[in-house]
């Protein structure tokens, strides 16, 4: 037997998958938040503050994404842990760039660019330095866009 596939058929799936999807990754966010709560301020509670940071951007919810990035930074500082600086320093920047605050973004990217460099963090820089290309392609600055990313 055959299934002919409709346009109601098809959106009738995606609306079930998205709410699996949705479902599992509120799961995941309560499941974080519990972690947070009952954690030692230490290195695992900064990354565990910069997952739900990055699950809640992409839920939409950049408030308490902001939050949970900005406890983990203060923490990393707090702490001295470079690497979680460079990961909040990240996430922060990429809030502010859904957000359209382009500024604010590349001065948390540049931040994040300099810890990495300093980590010798090649695969991270390569990321970031791509993530800076986005905001000039976005603002229309597409030459320098080709000048960051080129000599990669």
């Amino acid at each position: 037997m055959q299934l002919k596939l409709t346009g109601k058929y098809f959106l009738s799936l995606f609306f079930v998958l998205n709410f699996l999807f949705l479902s599992a990754q509120n799961n995941a966010i309560d499941s974080l938040k519990t972690a947070i709560k009952t954690a030692k301020d230490d290195t695992s509670k900064v990354n565990t503050l910069y997952r739900s940071s990055s699950l809640l951007v992409d839920a939409g919810d950049f408030e308490k994404a902001m939050d949970h990035a900005l406890k983990g930074r203060v923490l990393a500082e707090k702490l001295m842990f470079k690497r979680g600086l460079a990961k909040t320093a990240n996430i922060i920047a990429v809030i502010y760039f859904n957000q359209s605050k382009y500024s604010e973004a590349m001065a948390f990217y540049l931040e994040s660019l300099k810890i990495k460099k300093e980590l010798n963090d090649k695969k991270g820089m390569a990321k970031t330095l791509n993530n800076i290309a986005g905001i000039h392609e976005n603002l229309g600055n597409f030459p320098e866009a080709l000048n960051i990313i080129l000599p990669l």
